[in-house]
């Protein structure tokens, strides 16, 4: 068995150990193979041994430390704040998840009611502007001074209703952009976490 074969069959029998372990096992034995001088096509297992072995052995002083580990760490202490922290989290889910719920709901209903009133104040400001033209023919039914009057209130109607047209379309584009700002925040906040 060369090199490459040895080192993809012990790769693979360590998929079990953290990947922290398996990649300082596997840098080991590329150097370890690097400094024998061991060629692309050389046999290495008379070097190094079976793949299963090696890896049984790998995965035994893994545990070992492990082991070793929890008992400086504080041993069963340790692992009985780990059934703490669980039991914790099953006890926090009942009140975790309903307010989970409503911050979505709310955010929902936010978004629902900046929609319904971006339509009310598009629809207030297009009902001004039609307001004004249906008050033009008014002049074909007066004279003087009453036409110069409803040809001011009708053109002051038009101006004031694309004015607050493009206004509350500018105010919800803000609101929009903030929200599309503010949606990415959280979701590289959640991706980084």
């Amino acid at each position: 068995m060369n090199k490459q074969q040895f080192m993809k069959e012990l790769d693979k029998r360590l998929k079990g150990l953290s990947k922290e372990d398996r990649n300082d096992a596997i840098q080991y034995y590329e150097e370890f193979f690097a400094d024998s001088g061991v060629g692309e096509k050389d046999d290495v297992i008379p070097l190094a041994g079976k793949p299963e072995e090696v890896a049984r052995k790998i995965i035994g002083e893994s545990v070992d430390k492990q082991d070793k580990k929890l008992e400086d760490e504080g041993g069963v202490g340790n692992s009985i704040k780990a059934v703490w922290l669980v039991i914790l989290g099953i006890f926090a889910a009942p009140i975790a998840l309903p307010l989970l719920i409503t911050a979505g709901v709310l955010v929902f209903v936010f978004f629902v009611v900046m929609f319904a009133l971006g339509i009310s104040f598009a629809a207030v400001a297009l009902t001004v502007i039609a307001m004004g033209f249906l008050l033009l023919p008014g002049v074909l039914w007066s004279s003087g001074a009453q036409a110069v009057v409803i040809i001011g209130m009708s053109l002051m109607c038009i101006g004031v209703g694309i004015l607050f047209f493009y206004l509350v379309s500018a105010i919800f584009k803000a609101i929009a952009n903030l929200s599309m700002k503010l949606f990415r925040k959280i979701s590289k906040r959640r991706r980084t976490a």
